[in-house]
């Protein structure tokens, strides 16, 4: 399927005004030469191939529901693979198959000309290889926090005139009382090692709305998430749910974090994160990182059932990992919790905390969000979203 804003038949892309697709030769001085408005993105220039319809559409995704995101969560979400990968793949294999063949032959006839055969039958593999090269080094591009920061929201504004809805403005943040950071009748708290995915949860009211709190995996902590994480010392069945990317690092995230946060080897955790092989069916976002020498010998531990210190079968919904998501994970691939919606991400909260939580629980949560809204006379939407906040499933 194109993508968002493309015209496969033209081969060019849609103009952000008139809607128009344009070529290459039709988008002079970052203008269309149809409507001569100026566009943000031009993918034959951008280094992450964006494009302004392409663009929208994501920030637009990645809002739904009118939840607020992060500029580090878009820009994981414009990630892209090169198009042309997997059929590099396929053209470097069919390259080198056409060659080995044609050498063959020729080296094996006695036919006039069997040398320039051999050595036409060399130079496809030879193409074949360096195709092969090409697809290997040409990883998906995605656009660092900094860079959206410095560079392609400024961009975007001085086009647009305005950031895209949604965006979070984290310096508003601060402005936020202990009401929004709550530590008391919390019914649990959410892990996670991306701090944006925590930024935009405060953002997005969870902690107030839900009674969560929110904590990152590794320092540096504030305040609020040094009282959180004492609050979890002292109470081992105050529940965490952990949000992570479906990764090589990720897998084993939910038996380490007890010894990352000095917690209880036995405390409640609920792992919600990414899963492997649902990442791989739904072909979701994959970003490509480093597999460190000692995730390898766990995940090799794994993957032959040895007794490897420090390794434990991983396990996600009583299956283990089978060979290809073992292939996979050792490939480096990760599917980033970053660029899941913040919507997705809520609703996967409420639907866990609904399940696992007791009523009992919930219920004095519940009434101490009544209490608080009933002191600051809230609307009847405000009142309408406390009653049974926990009780919609996802």
């Amino acid at each position: 399927m194109p993508s968002a804003g493309k015209n496969p038949k033209l081969g060019g892309v849609t103009c952000p005004h008139c809607s128009q697709s344009i070529r290459g030769k039709q988008r002079t001085n970052s203008a269309c030469d149809l409507c001569k408005k100026e566009f943000a993105f031009d993918p034959k220039t951008n280094p992450f191939r964006l494009h302004d319809v392409r663009f929208r559409k994501v920030a637009e995704h990645m809002g739904a529901g009118g939840f607020k995101f992060t500029a580090g969560q878009l820009g994981v979400a414009l990630t892209r693979r090169p198009t042309s990968a997997t059929g590099t793949y396929l053209a470097a294999a069919l390259f080198g198959v056409f060659g080995l063949a044609a050498a063959f032959l020729s080296a094996t006839s006695a036919t006039k000309g069997a040398e320039k055969g051999v050595l036409f039958g060399i130079a496809w593999m030879i193409a074949g290889a360096v195709l092969a090269g090409f697809a290997s080094s040409n990883p998906p591009a995605t656009p660092k926090k900094e860079a959206m920061q410095t560079d392609i929201l400024p961009r975007w504004c001085s086009v647009h005139g305005e950031p895209p809805r949604g965006l979070i403005d984290e310096a508003s943040l601060a402005s936020l009382t202990e009401d929004d950071r709550p530590l008391k009748d919390l019914v649990a708290v959410v892990v996670c090692p991306e701090r944006d995915v925590l930024t935009s949860l405060l953002a997005n009211g969870a902690p107030r709305d839900l009674r969560l709190g929110l904590l990152p995996t590794a320092p540096p902590t504030n305040p609020w998430e040094e009282g959180l994480i004492e609050m979890l010392r002292k109470n081992p069945r105050l529940p965490i749910l952990l949000l992570h990317d479906a990764s090589a690092e990720g897998v084993f995230l939910a038996r380490d974090l007890p010894k990352l946060l000095g917690l209880d080897p036995k405390h409640r955790i609920l792992d919600l994160g990414l899963n492997v092989r649902k990442s791989i069916a739904k072909r979701r976002t994959v970003v490509l990182r480093p597999v460190t020498a000692e995730i390898m010998v766990r995940l090799d531990g794994e993957a032959v059932g040895a007794d490897v210190a420090g390794s434990r079968p991983i396990r996600r919904g009583r299956a283990q990992a089978t060979p290809k998501e073992m292939v996979w994970l050792k490939t480096g691939n990760c599917s980033p919790i970053l660029a899941v919606p913040p919507v997705s991400l809520v609703k996967r909260l409420k639907f866990t905390l609904a399940k696992f939580v007791p009523r009992k629980v919930r219920s004095k949560a519940e009434a101490e969000l009544l209490k608080r809204l009933s002191a600051k006379k809230p609307t009847a939407a405000e009142a309408a979203a406390a009653a049974g906040f926990m009780n919609e499933p996802a």
